[in-house]
């Protein structure tokens, strides 16, 4: 995903489970990269809920250069995933 350079541009994402909350409902970690490599560069993250809890994260392009970066959605402590929604919003102030 392209971030433009608007010097505040806004990234919202929102990853909601199709599962209802529970301990053992899959529970999404997400972040945003630079790379997608072995080893990426995270820039930001968020893992607040527990399994079936939506989690929500906002990275603001503060740069005034255009950011591209890899949106990953993962399992904590190495679940093997599940199924999720993932809703991805640009907007600036």
């Amino acid at each position: 995903m392209t971030v433009p350079a608007t010097n505040q541009t806004k990234l919202h994402l929102e990853v909601k489970p199709e599962q209802s909350p529970s301990a053992d409902a899959f529970d999404p970690v997400v972040y945003v990269s630079e790379n997608c490599s072995a080893n990426p560069t995270c820039v930001a993250g968020q893992d607040m809920r527990g399994g079936g809890g939506m989690e929500s994260l906002d990275f603001v392009n503060s740069s005034a250069k255009e950011e591209s970066l890899y949106v990953v959605v993962d399992g904590y402590d190495f679940q093997a995933g599940g199924a999720f929604t993932l809703a991805l919003t640009l907007s600036t102030p």
